[in-house]
């Protein structure tokens, strides 16, 4: 990809993003899934996740509608440990 500034709108919330050198496309490419590569090293990825699967005492997943909070979701989810999200403040 060349290097600049892209902005996506299939993305809810919309996200923009700005590259330097040597970025590539990681495939495949879909609606909902868009990665990003430079060399080995560096890679980054977006998902607008359409399902999710529930969590089961079992061990067996069960696949339902993603919530609409994924942070939330994730922070919640039985089996994960995270800590609160943080804004990057602009320099």
């Amino acid at each position: 990809m060349r290097p600049g500034e892209y902005r996506s709108e299939e993305f809810e919330p919309s996200l923009s993003f700005r590259l330097g050198k040597s970025w590539t496309n990681l495939a495949p490419e879909a609606s909902d899934v868009f990665g990003l590569r430079q060399g080995e090293t560096r890679w980054v990825g977006f998902t607008n996740a359409q399902d999710d699967y529930k969590p089961t005492t079992t061990g067996t997943s069960k696949v339902v509608k993603a919530p609409k909070d994924m942070v939330g979701w994730f922070q919640h989810h039985p089996y994960l440990q995270t800590n609160k999200p943080e804004t990057k403040r602009k320099p």
